[in-house]
């Protein structure tokens, strides 16, 4: 059964990566369609996306991911040799969720997805000649997944070359991960369900103009003291060590670790610096 994986569309839905059965002529609706829905609130609409959360109109995937993995590659295992268990499943590596999925098929449907945790993000993945996986990481490590009944002699070799050339290829599709704009997807995500950016109060004070607001001086907010007694005003350094590590930066905040990557926290503010105060700051931070 011939299977793609397809990405999501450029604004970055929470979910909706597919994976879908190809045939001459199908229209699986990208980008005018996704399962997958937009972070935090208030809701605004994608781009060219009429139904988010829906595939009306368009054919259904064969399955689809909610919330997004970062599907990176995918191939259809074929061995009896090893994990006979497999043949004719699909296997999936996964960059955002650092995880490797096994996906059983029934016809032209996908009726389960199980998840075998890697621990790091998982680049590619192929299956060697002697029925071992091979999976190439984020960070140069090769790991190779072995069907312990199958016996592997301790002669065996294996030669990788050629990952050193393609490092600038990586770094320059990677670019968009420090652009503010990419930080703006990265803050709806992580930020925007406490934070927003037009001078209004929520669950935690408003971060527009934030680069030109003195730290913890929002009025009637309740600040650690010692966000509330730093006099210094944010800029992309402060910023950065404080998502990087709330309680690090200011011991007693009541601001959440997100997890964030470096180079998430790094557009985050990069974005931030971009957005202008909707209101004359006016002694509020």
């Amino acid at each position: 059964m011939p299977m793609a994986a397809s990405g999501k569309p450029n604004t970055e839905p929470r979910g909706g990566d597919e994976i879908n059965h190809l045939v001459s002529g199908g229209d699986y609706g990208w980008p005018f369609v996704t399962l997958g829905t937009e972070y935090g609130a208030p809701r605004t609409p994608f781009g060219n996306v009429a139904g988010e959360g829906r595939h009306d109109g368009y054919d259904n995937p064969a399955y689809a991911f909610v919330p997004s993995v970062g599907i990176s590659n995918l191939i259809a295992w074929q061995s009896d040799a090893a994990f006979p268990e497999w043949t004719n499943d699909l296997l999936a590596t996964s960059l955002k969720a650092e995880t490797l999925y096994r996906l059983r098929t029934n016809g032209d449907q996908v009726i389960f997805a199980e998840p075998i945790d890697l621990g790091t993000r998982l680049r590619d993945i192929i299956q060697l000649s002697n029925g071992e996986i091979a999976i190439l990481s984020d960070y140069k490590t090769l790991i190779l997944l072995r069907d312990p009944r199958t016996p592997s002699s301790t002669q065996d070799v294996l030669s990788v070359s050629g990952y050193d050339a393609l490092r600038p290829r990586i770094a320059a599709a990677n670019v968009h991960k420090t652009h503010a704009a990419w930080g703006g997807s990265r803050f709806r995500g992580a930020c925007s369900s406490c934070h927003r950016l037009d001078g209004v109060m929520d669950v935690a004070p408003p971060l527009d103009g934030l680069f030109d607001r003195q730290i913890g001086s929002y009025e009637n907010y309740p600040y650690s003291d010692g966000l509330s007694e730093d006099k210094r005003t944010w800029n992309k350094q402060r910023l950065v060590r404080f998502l990087s590590d709330p309680q690090g930066a200011y011991p007693g905040t009541t601001m959440p670790n997100a997890q964030l990557g470096e180079w998430e926290v790094d557009a985050i503010a990069e974005f931030l610096a971009t957005v202008e105060a909707s209101a004359p700051p006016a002694n509020q931070g």
